[in-house]
């Protein structure tokens, strides 16, 4: 990518990982892909504290991290892990809740807009045994948690930035036509 294509590129916004957004995506474990969800669970806007759930089919994962929005990346090392499904086989043998926290499990990675400036990519590696490339799309919010919160408002819509520039626009056109009457009489 060159220096003018990153300029251009939508900007991401503080809050990327604002609480009860989810993001679905994969991950690289032995060189196959396996699907994963991150759920946010908590965000401090001023610190960039960032407390997650990563959740795949047989565990879950509590993160947590600094997003440092200057450089949009975010470091998340793994505090906990617990099975999902205790009763069910697991695939690999190898994906332990020890396991994981032996191999001192953490994801880093970079978030991105993209040219839509509405669509949002964290991607990166996970450093641990075995594992490798990650990619997440910021979906929305985990309507699990959210049923009862109204959704955050960011940003601007479209119609209030068209309000905003045409309300000014034909204002001056009124005055303009009402100063071409005075000046017929």
């Amino acid at each position: 990518m060159n220096l003018f294509s990153h300029l251009i590129s939508p900007a991401v916004p503080d809050d990327v990982f604002a609480p009860n957004y989810i993001w679905k995506g994969s991950y690289n474990y032995r060189g196959r892909k396996q699907p994963m969800t991150l759920s946010i669970t908590s965000f401090n806007s001023t610190t960039g504290r960032v407390n997650v759930t990563l959740s795949n089919s047989n565990l879950e994962l509590l993160l947590s991290g600094v997003y440092k929005a200057t450089e949009a990346r975010l470091l998340l090392l793994m505090y906990q892990v617990k099975y999902v499904n205790q009763g069910s086989q697991l695939k690999d043998s190898a994906i332990s809740p020890a396991k994981i926290m032996e191999d001192s499990w953490t994801m880093d990675g970079f978030v991105s807009a993209e040219p839509d400036g509405s669509t949002y990519v964290f991607q990166g590696f996970i450093q641990g045994k075995d594992y490798g490339q990650f990619g997440l799309q910021r979906l929305g919010l985990n309507m699990s948690e959210s049923q009862n919160s109204t959704p955050p408002q960011l940003g601007t819509n479209s119609s209030s930035v068209a309000i905003a520039i045409l309300v000014p626009f034909f204002a001056l056109i009124f005055t303009g036509f009402g100063f071409y009457l005075y000046k017929q009489r």
